[in-house]
């Protein structure tokens, strides 16, 4: 087998829309940005393993849930 790493390094930002706070009852924009990168001495071409780019629209009904709806861009 062959051992080698992957790093990720994930970004998430929620913007309250119509409070100031995030809480129940409030709508607000997600956007998420995540990166993989693989690491090891194996690795020679493929450094870059993925992208993930989410942006969304979300509600939340209740202190502890979130519904979101929105564009998810996954490069590979």
């Amino acid at each position: 087998y062959v051992y080698s790493h992957r790093a990720r390094c994930n970004v998430y930002l929620q913007v309250p829309i119509n409070r100031p706070t995030l809480g129940k009852g409030t709508f607000f924009l997600a956007l998420h940005e995540e990166l993989f990168i693989n690491m090891g001495k194996n690795i020679v071409y493929n450094l870059f393993d993925q992208n993930r780019f989410f942006a969304g629209l979300g509600y939340m009904p209740l202190k502890n849930i979130q519904i979101q709806l929105g564009y998810l861009h996954v490069y590979q």
